[in-house]
């Protein structure tokens, strides 16, 4: 790449969430400046996959322990 000023974006797929970018705010951005012969490492990118908890509630009226 030429040398200059160059913003790595980050689509989510479907289904994930970004937790965390190596350079704040946590927006699927990070800023990265070049200049000749130079490269950019380090560069990340993490995400979670979204997650679901199931499960009934009871009313235990009576306090018998058994909803």
């Amino acid at each position: 790449m030429a040398p200059g000023s160059y913003v790595v974006v980050e689509t989510d797929k479907s289904g994930w969430i970004s937790t965390l970018d190596t350079a704040p705010p946590n927006d699927n951005r990070i800023p990265v400046t070049l200049n000749s012969g130079q490269a950019s490492a380090g560069n990340n990118f993490y995400d979670t996959q979204l997650a679901a908890i199931t499960g009934t509630v009871k009313l235990d009226v009576n306090g018998n322990g058994r909803g």
